[in-house]
Protein backbone atom coordinates (compact mmCIF):
# COMPACT_ATOMS: atom_id res chain seq x y z
CA UNK A 1 0.00 0.00 0.00
CA UNK A 2 1.65 3.23 -1.17
CA UNK A 3 1.26 5.83 2.48
CA UNK A 4 2.26 8.54 0.21
CA UNK A 5 -1.29 8.76 -1.42
CA UNK A 6 -3.32 8.72 1.96
CA UNK A 7 -0.56 11.20 3.39
CA UNK A 8 -0.62 13.62 0.36
CA UNK A 9 -4.60 13.31 -0.09
CA UNK A 10 -5.54 13.55 3.91
CA UNK A 11 -2.69 16.73 4.27
CA UNK A 12 -4.87 18.73 0.88
CA UNK A 13 -8.22 17.27 2.61
CA UNK A 14 -7.06 19.16 6.08
CA UNK A 15 -6.02 22.00 4.29
CA UNK A 16 -9.28 22.68 2.74
CA UNK A 17 -11.18 22.29 5.79
CA UNK A 18 -8.90 24.68 7.35
CA UNK A 19 -9.80 27.22 5.06
CA UNK A 20 -13.31 26.52 5.48
CA UNK A 21 -13.61 26.13 9.21
CA UNK A 22 -16.14 28.63 10.80
CA UNK A 23 -16.24 27.31 14.40
CA UNK A 24 -19.71 27.72 14.83
CA UNK A 25 -23.81 25.63 14.43
CA UNK A 26 -25.49 26.18 11.95
CA UNK A 27 -29.06 24.34 13.71
CA UNK A 28 -30.48 24.11 16.93
CA UNK A 29 -30.83 19.95 16.24
CA UNK A 30 -27.20 20.27 16.64
CA UNK A 31 -26.72 22.30 19.71
CA UNK A 32 -29.55 20.44 21.30
CA UNK A 33 -27.37 17.30 20.85
CA UNK A 34 -24.86 19.33 22.33
CA UNK A 35 -27.12 19.82 25.05
CA UNK A 36 -28.18 16.51 25.71
CA UNK A 37 -23.95 16.38 26.04
CA UNK A 38 -24.21 18.74 28.73
CA UNK A 39 -27.12 16.74 30.62
CA UNK A 40 -24.78 13.47 30.31
CA UNK A 41 -22.76 15.60 32.69
CA UNK A 42 -25.22 17.18 35.12
CA UNK A 43 -25.70 20.35 33.92
CA UNK A 44 -29.65 19.82 33.27
CA UNK A 45 -32.26 16.99 33.26
CA UNK A 46 -31.18 13.60 32.12
CA UNK A 47 -31.28 13.81 27.86
CA UNK A 48 -33.52 16.63 27.74
CA UNK A 49 -32.09 20.28 26.05
CA UNK A 50 -33.42 23.75 25.97
CA UNK A 51 -33.51 23.17 21.99
CA UNK A 52 -35.27 20.04 22.13
CA UNK A 53 -38.49 19.39 21.38
CA UNK A 54 -41.45 19.90 23.78
CA UNK A 55 -42.68 16.41 23.48
CA UNK A 56 -44.20 13.86 26.28
CA UNK A 57 -41.68 11.75 27.35
CA UNK A 58 -42.03 8.81 30.13
CA UNK A 59 -41.92 11.49 32.72
CA UNK A 60 -44.88 13.16 31.50
CA UNK A 61 -45.89 16.33 31.23
CA UNK A 62 -44.55 18.74 28.75
CA UNK A 63 -41.86 21.14 30.57
CA UNK A 64 -39.20 18.82 29.58
CA UNK A 65 -37.76 19.31 25.89
CA UNK A 66 -36.41 15.98 24.55
CA UNK A 67 -34.04 15.15 21.63
CA UNK A 68 -35.61 12.70 19.16
CA UNK A 69 -31.78 12.42 17.74
CA UNK A 70 -29.21 9.20 18.49
CA UNK A 71 -27.55 9.13 21.83
CA UNK A 72 -24.28 8.32 19.58
CA UNK A 73 -23.30 12.04 18.11
CA UNK A 74 -23.98 13.06 21.65
CA UNK A 75 -21.64 11.09 23.31
CA UNK A 76 -19.40 11.93 20.67
CA UNK A 77 -19.33 15.61 21.61
CA UNK A 78 -18.85 15.16 25.21
CA UNK A 79 -15.34 16.46 25.01
CA UNK A 80 -17.11 19.44 23.18
CA UNK A 81 -19.73 19.71 26.37
CA UNK A 82 -16.88 19.54 28.82
CA UNK A 83 -14.68 22.46 27.48
CA UNK A 84 -17.67 24.45 27.25
CA UNK A 85 -17.81 23.50 31.13
CA UNK A 86 -14.48 24.35 31.50
CA UNK A 87 -13.94 27.77 29.07
CA UNK A 88 -17.83 28.90 28.23
CA UNK A 89 -20.25 28.11 25.55
CA UNK A 90 -18.29 29.51 23.01
CA UNK A 91 -15.67 26.83 22.97
CA UNK A 92 -17.89 24.34 23.39
CA UNK A 93 -19.24 25.72 19.70
CA UNK A 94 -15.51 26.16 18.35
CA UNK A 95 -14.75 22.21 19.93
CA UNK A 96 -18.15 20.79 17.73
CA UNK A 97 -16.46 22.52 14.97
CA UNK A 98 -13.18 21.22 15.21
CA UNK A 99 -14.26 17.46 16.42
CA UNK A 100 -16.11 17.48 12.89
CA UNK A 101 -13.02 18.25 10.85
CA UNK A 102 -11.55 15.43 12.82
CA UNK A 103 -13.98 13.50 11.69
CA UNK A 104 -13.98 14.48 8.47
CA UNK A 105 -10.39 14.43 7.73
CA UNK A 106 -10.67 10.27 8.99
CA UNK A 107 -13.24 9.53 7.02
CA UNK A 108 -11.80 11.16 3.86
CA UNK A 109 -8.79 8.77 5.12
CA UNK A 110 -11.01 5.63 5.38
CA UNK A 111 -12.40 6.28 2.00
CA UNK A 112 -9.05 6.47 -0.26
CA UNK A 113 -7.88 3.26 2.21
CA UNK A 114 -10.91 1.84 1.12
CA UNK A 115 -10.61 2.54 -2.99
CA UNK A 116 -7.55 1.08 -2.55
CA UNK A 117 -8.17 -1.89 -1.03
CA UNK A 118 -10.68 -2.84 -4.01
CA UNK A 119 -8.26 -1.57 -6.67
CA UNK A 120 -5.39 -3.02 -5.52
CA UNK A 121 -3.01 -0.59 -7.81
CA UNK A 122 -2.54 2.52 -5.57
CA UNK A 123 -0.02 3.97 -8.44
CA UNK A 124 -3.10 4.62 -10.64
CA UNK A 125 -4.80 7.20 -8.65
CA UNK A 126 -3.51 10.46 -8.02
CA UNK A 127 -4.23 12.52 -4.72
CA UNK A 128 -6.27 14.64 -6.44
CA UNK A 129 -8.42 12.64 -7.79
CA UNK A 130 -9.97 11.80 -3.71
CA UNK A 131 -9.94 15.24 -3.03
CA UNK A 132 -12.09 16.15 -5.86
CA UNK A 133 -14.76 13.18 -5.66
CA UNK A 134 -14.82 14.28 -1.89
CA UNK A 135 -15.49 17.87 -2.81
CA UNK A 136 -18.30 16.50 -5.48
CA UNK A 137 -20.19 14.97 -2.69
CA UNK A 138 -20.48 17.57 -0.37
CA UNK A 139 -18.11 16.00 2.01
CA UNK A 140 -16.34 19.67 2.50
CA UNK A 141 -19.55 21.22 2.94
CA UNK A 142 -20.25 18.79 5.75
CA UNK A 143 -17.01 19.19 7.09
CA UNK A 144 -17.88 22.68 7.86
CA UNK A 145 -21.29 22.16 8.89
CA UNK A 146 -21.13 19.77 12.12
CA UNK A 147 -24.35 17.75 11.49
CA UNK A 148 -24.05 14.36 12.38
CA UNK A 149 -24.07 13.06 9.20
CA UNK A 150 -20.03 13.53 8.97
CA UNK A 151 -19.79 10.97 12.38
CA UNK A 152 -22.30 8.51 10.92
CA UNK A 153 -20.53 8.52 7.37
CA UNK A 154 -17.05 7.86 9.41
CA UNK A 155 -18.49 4.82 11.21
CA UNK A 156 -20.26 2.99 8.48
CA UNK A 157 -17.58 3.42 6.10
CA UNK A 158 -14.82 2.23 8.35
CA UNK A 159 -17.59 -0.41 9.00
CA UNK A 160 -17.10 -1.67 5.50
CA UNK A 161 -13.36 -0.84 5.44
CA UNK A 162 -13.05 -3.06 8.84
CA UNK A 163 -14.71 -6.61 6.97
CA UNK A 164 -12.90 -6.15 4.09
CA UNK A 165 -10.17 -6.46 5.83
CA UNK A 166 -11.18 -9.26 7.79
CA UNK A 167 -12.05 -7.35 11.44
CA UNK A 168 -15.89 -8.66 11.43
CA UNK A 169 -16.17 -7.93 15.15
CA UNK A 170 -14.89 -4.48 14.76
CA UNK A 171 -16.72 -3.87 11.55
CA UNK A 172 -20.22 -4.51 13.58
CA UNK A 173 -19.13 -2.19 16.46
CA UNK A 174 -17.95 0.17 14.04
CA UNK A 175 -21.73 0.31 11.93
CA UNK A 176 -22.98 -0.39 15.54
CA UNK A 177 -22.14 3.13 16.62
CA UNK A 178 -22.83 4.63 13.60
CA UNK A 179 -26.56 3.42 14.13
CA UNK A 180 -26.31 4.81 17.47
CA UNK A 181 -25.47 8.29 15.80
CA UNK A 182 -28.05 7.99 12.35
CA UNK A 183 -30.44 4.99 12.44
CA UNK A 184 -30.76 5.30 8.78
CA UNK A 185 -26.90 3.78 8.76
CA UNK A 186 -28.37 0.84 8.29
CA UNK A 187 -28.50 0.66 4.88
CA UNK A 188 -24.57 -0.22 5.42
CA UNK A 189 -26.00 -3.54 6.38
CA UNK A 190 -25.85 -5.15 3.20
CA UNK A 191 -22.48 -4.33 2.17
CA UNK A 192 -20.79 -5.59 5.51
CA UNK A 193 -22.85 -9.00 4.74
CA UNK A 194 -21.17 -9.00 1.32
CA UNK A 195 -18.20 -7.83 2.18
CA UNK A 196 -17.80 -10.54 4.68
CA UNK A 197 -18.29 -13.56 2.26
CA UNK A 198 -20.89 -15.55 2.73
CA UNK A 199 -24.02 -12.89 4.05
CA UNK A 200 -25.12 -15.46 6.27
CA UNK A 201 -22.50 -17.68 7.00
CA UNK A 202 -20.59 -17.79 10.24
CA UNK A 203 -18.39 -14.94 9.66
CA UNK A 204 -21.31 -12.76 9.38
CA UNK A 205 -22.36 -13.76 12.72
CA UNK A 206 -19.63 -11.93 14.15
CA UNK A 207 -21.04 -8.88 12.87
CA UNK A 208 -23.74 -9.19 15.24
CA UNK A 209 -22.56 -8.58 19.09
CA UNK A 210 -22.08 -4.78 17.84
CA UNK A 211 -25.00 -4.02 16.19
CA UNK A 212 -27.40 -5.98 18.88
CA UNK A 213 -25.40 -4.02 21.65
CA UNK A 214 -26.32 -0.81 19.51
CA UNK A 215 -29.74 -1.92 19.23
CA UNK A 216 -30.23 -2.22 23.29
CA UNK A 217 -28.67 1.14 23.64
CA UNK A 218 -31.00 2.54 21.21
CA UNK A 219 -34.27 0.36 23.00
CA UNK A 220 -33.10 1.36 26.37
CA UNK A 221 -32.83 4.96 25.52
CA UNK A 222 -36.22 5.13 23.88
CA UNK A 223 -37.75 3.31 27.08
CA UNK A 224 -36.58 5.95 29.32
CA UNK A 225 -37.71 9.09 27.68
CA UNK A 226 -40.77 7.99 25.90
CA UNK A 227 -41.90 4.58 27.63
CA UNK A 228 -41.03 2.45 24.98
CA UNK A 229 -38.38 1.10 23.03
CA UNK A 230 -40.02 1.58 19.83
CA UNK A 231 -40.41 5.46 19.63
CA UNK A 232 -37.90 7.73 19.30
CA UNK A 233 -39.59 11.24 19.15
CA UNK A 234 -40.21 11.49 15.83
CA UNK A 235 -44.02 10.66 15.74
CA UNK A 236 -44.78 13.78 18.00
CA UNK A 237 -42.51 16.13 15.84
CA UNK A 238 -44.83 18.80 14.43
CA UNK A 239 -43.47 18.60 11.04
CA UNK A 240 -44.44 14.81 10.69
CA UNK A 241 -48.16 14.72 9.00
CA UNK A 242 -50.26 13.20 6.88
CA UNK A 243 -50.98 15.17 3.37
CA UNK A 244 -51.53 14.71 0.24
CA UNK A 245 -48.96 14.13 -2.30
CA UNK A 246 -48.55 17.25 -4.24
CA UNK A 247 -49.05 19.81 -1.28
CA UNK A 248 -44.70 20.16 -1.30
Amino acid sequence: MNRRLVVASALLWGSLLMLSFAGGLYTTDVQAQLEVSESLLGERPFLTAEHGWTVEGAEGGTDLRYVPHGIGYSLLLLPAAMAGRIAGESAALVAVGLLNSVWSLLLFACLVLLVKTRAGRSEDLHPLWPVACAVGVLMLVYGRMPYDVTAAALFSTLSVLLVLRGRRVWAGLALGLALLIRLDSVVFIPALLIGAGRPFGKRAVKLLPGLLLALAIIASVNAYRFGSPLEDGHSQDPAVALSMPFDG
